[in-house]
């Protein structure tokens, strides 16, 4: 029967992390138990399962995000289309050239 309960190294060992990483940041992120006088710190592997999930979904949005165009970008798009619009396609050299004319 696998074990259910894990102590700090067998969570770092679960997690790929340092004992340090464990202590000092994760543990203010994921759910533990304390235990006797000491407040020795024990993590249920369901919960560890569940914070690897969790961060797994924030990755994968993040990466969604990074896909889609911010809105920046829009306005570059929505910019160059009214842009060719009000233009009829000519060139900012053409442009630029009948506006130099007109001074």
């Amino acid at each position: 029967m696998e074990k259910q309960i894990l102590t700090t190294k067998e969570a770092c060992t679960y997690l790929g992390v340092s004992y340090w990483t464990l202590i000092h940041k994760l543990v203010k992120e994921i759910p533990h138990i304390r235990i006797g006088k000491r407040g020795n710190i024990r993590f249920k592997k369901s919960t560890l399962d569940k914070y690897l999930d969790e961060q797994e979904n924030k990755s994968r949005d993040n990466l969604k995000q990074d896909l889609t165009l911010n809105r920046r970008e829009e306005t570059i798009v929505e910019l160059r289309e009214k842009y060719n619009k009000t233009n009829k396609g000519k060139s900012i050299d053409e442009i630029m050239q009948t506006v130099r004319f007109m001074r």
